[in-house]
Formats: structure tokens, sequence, C-alpha cells
């Protein structure tokens, strides 16, 4: 059995609950004899499961489902697991592959979703107390919410 896991955050460069699950996955999978490949952003240069994609983390969807199609030419995975968003661009490859009939197709998709997308984008609001403003989102939470949450929501509707 062949498993691609996709994921953002990755030990030892980013200690996270993501990064932790994915690593200690990973390493039991492995050891029961099953193929395993980690499409992360940065890990250890002596990590023998992890398969890197360098870059910016916000284009990290982008490049992650670039190397997911460069990689199902060469290999078939039979699942494909995601984490967070950091995987929608794959998961949207993995359902066209299978409209066009492609062998990329054919794999699983599993999602590892933390968050609704819908929630969380309203979530991002000044914060206050009594009668006064102590918080106020920043640009990256606004982005996020009016344009990041609603794409990743639609993607995922997409891929469902």
């Amino acid at each position: 059995m062949r498993i691609l896991i996709v994921t953002n955050t990755y030990p030892p460069a980013d200690i996270s609950g993501v990064g932790t699950l994915v690593f200690e996955l990973a390493r039991q999978l492995d050891a029961t004899g099953r193929a395993v490949r980690v499409l992360v952003r940065r890990a250890a240069d002596d990590d023998p499961l992890a398969e890197r994609v360098p870059g910016a983390k916000l284009l990290f969807p982008l490049r992650a489902a670039a190397r997911f199609v460069a990689l199902a030419r060469r290999q078939r995975f039979d699942i494909v697991h995601l984490h967070e968003s950091d995987g929608v661009l794959v998961a949207l490859a993995v359902r066209l592959a299978r409209l066009f009939r492609r062998p990329a197709g054919d794999a699983r998709v599993v999602a590892t979703l933390q968050v609704s997308y819908r929630r969380e984008r309203w979530s991002v609001r000044a914060l206050r107390w009594e009668d006064r403003t102590i918080a106020s989102p920043t640009g990256g939470e606004r982005l996020f919410a009016w344009l990041r949450a609603p794409l990743l929501s639609l993607a995922g509707r997409l891929t469902g």
C-alpha cells in the first residue's frame, strides 16, 4: 500500500499538534511495511520519509499540488492523506484525475480537518471589552476571512 501524506507543519522545523501527529503516523505506517511519503515544507535533512516542497508557507498548497501531479506520473498512491487546508489543491488534483480517468484519480482521499473554515471566518473580528476595542484582526487574518476561507470552503465542496 502506497500512502502520501500532505502537511505544512512537520518536526523538527514546526512543532505543532498536526506536525507531531503526521510525524508519528508516518513512522508507524512505515514500520508496518506501507510505502509512506510525506509532502512537507521543511524537514530534517536525514528524514527518509519527507519529500520537501520548499517555498513560502502561503504557497505550499499550490506547490504541493504540483509536486503531487509530478509524483503521480511516476507512481500510484492508494491513499492521499491531507491535513488542514494545506492539501486542498492536492485533493482537487485527485478529483480532476478521477474525472479524466487518470491513474492518480484511483487514490482514496482522507482529510483530517480540525477547523471549519466557515465558522473560523466569522471569528475574525475585533475583540471588545466593555466599550472599547482591545485587539483588531491583522491584515493576514482579514485576508484569510475574506479570501482564503471562502476559497477553501469552495474547494472542499468541489473535492468532496
